[in-house]
């Protein structure tokens, strides 16, 4: 077994955590939606000129660039988790069969490869 995870990683995993957890909530969505509209209402003020655009643009940017990373780290943690509960049950069940195998090898073959392999068959 792995150690855990220590320094930068550990925080990173509990600070993905956190923020995955905190942005799927409906306040957030409810933040984010006030600002949109706080943005659009400061478009007279400001003139709706390229720098009143630029903002929004910038901070979306932004704000989309750095969650994927965070959803992406916290996706793979959970798949990872799911793998191990998987392999669990298979094993508990004690009776896996192959056809199980080729299912599995199945679906990491490419969407292309299955796809000409099917048009083949007709």
């Amino acid at each position: 077994m792995t150690d855990k995870p220590r320094g930068f990683t550990a925080w990173f995993e509990a600070f993905s955590h956190r923020v995955t957890h905190a942005v799927g909530r409906p306040w957030a969505f409810l933040i984010a939606f006030f600002v949109i509209i706080v943005w659009a209402l400061s478009g007279p003020i400001f003139g709706f000129g390229d720098t009143w655009q630029l903002v929004i643009n910038t901070s979306t940017t932004i704000v989309t660039f750095l969650m994927v990373f965070l959803i992406q780290q916290t996706q793979n943690k959970d798949s990872k988790a799911m793998e191990l509960k998987l392999n669990e049950l298979v094993a508990a069940i004690g009776c896996y069969s192959t056809a199980l195998l080729v299912l599995v090898q199945v679906l990491l073959i490419p969407v292309g490869h299955l796809r000409a392999w099917a048009g083949g068959l007709g």
